[in-house]
């Protein structure tokens, strides 16, 4: 999945990505990916956007669907890719 933004943000802080086909469908795993050579130019972080970048965060799909995930605050013209897989227990 991409997230890009296009111009300089008119937000205070990024908004979250919520994904509805994912609603009660189990754990779900979101993960940022860094493709080889690529410097990150995130604004700002928090320790949830941290874990998906060395880890990978684990959330409820319910969660996903009703409020989503955080994304980094990200300079006008940048994206994140993530990755979403499902969690098997």
């Amino acid at each position: 999945m991409l997230a890009y933004r296009l111009e300089p943000a008119g937000q205070k802080y990024a908004p979250k990505i919520r994904l509805p086909m994912l609603d009660g469908l189990g754990r779900r795993g979101v993960v940022r990916l860094h493709p080889d050579g690529i410097t990150l130019h995130d604004a700002g972080t928090a320790p949830a956007i941290e874990r998906m970048g060395t880890g990978g965060l684990i959330m409820d799909g319910s969660w996903l669907a009703a409020v989503g995930f955080p994304i980094p605050a990200l300079h006008a013209e940048t994206c994140a890719i993530f990755k979403v897989t499902r969690e098997l227990v």
